[in-house]
């Protein structure tokens, strides 16, 4: 677990882990197949997690649970830099060395971690902001279709159009095949297209009257576009 009370800068070496021998650094120089890598490993895994639990106290997003993972990466930024050179005994100690690997380790899993987090909520914020979006569009288009609906009532009672030719007229604007409608109506396509065009003319003249400044329903005609909705 991560804890900084594990361990303080100021800790006598002793208390850090055990002294780093000239042999064992030289042997981990080979490369990652070194035969004392699961000695190092298995004498400095404490240290690398004492280590990281100082390194956790400024870098709140780091997560215990990480550690594990941590120490595994630590490892392996370790058997890549051994073997390049990255550690010098003249440049300092060791545990000076491995404290700097451990904290740029931590440092970027907290950055992939913040970017993580970040993205998260983006992906909620959008996803949200869609959903809002859709029952806007919902509302609006309900409005529409009510208010198209109330309008063609007017029309059809205005010119005496029997309840057959309304009929006829909404279930074709509203997306049903003409000839389907025509079929149960006992009427040619030809006459349904006729009617559609002649009651569509006084429909929308209807709606644009409703629709001007001051006209009855404007701001419903404004809100929806003024457009006949298609469901």
């Amino acid at each position: 677990m991560l804890d900084s009370r594990d361990m303080d800068p100021a800790t006598p070496r002793a208390a850090i882990g055990p002294e780093t021998s000239t042999g064992l650094l030289r042997n981990l120089a080979e490369g990652p197949d070194a035969a004392r890598w699961p000695e190092f490993a298995q004498r400095y895994d404490p240290v690398v997690r004492r280590f990281l639990g100082i390194v956790a106290a400024s870098h709140p997003s780091v997560k215990p649970e990480d550690a594990d993972d941590l120490v595994q990466e630590t490892m392996l930024s370790l058997a890549g830099l051994f073997p390049r050179g990255g550690y010098r005994r003249e440049a300092g100690r060791f545990r000076d060395f491995l404290f700097g690997v451990v904290r740029k380790v931590a440092t970027k899993a907290s950055s992939r971690e913040i970017e993580r987090r970040r993205r998260e909520s983006e992906a909620a914020e959008g996803a949200a902001l869609a959903a809002a979006g859709r029952a806007d569009s919902a509302a609006l288009r309900a409005e529409a279709e009510a208010l198209w609906r109330a309008v063609v009532d007017r029309v059809f009672a205005a010119g005496r159009w029997s309840d057959k030719a309304k009929a006829v007229f909404v279930r074709t604007e509203l997306g049903e095949p003409i000839d389907d409608v025509a079929r149960e109506y006992g009427m040619k396509p030809n006459a349904v297209h006729q009617l559609r065009h002649r009651a569509s003319h006084r429909v929308n003249a209807a709606l644009r009257e409703l629709g001007r400044p001051g006209g009855e329903l404007s701001d419903a005609i404004r809100k929806s576009g003024g457009s006949i909705p298609a469901i």
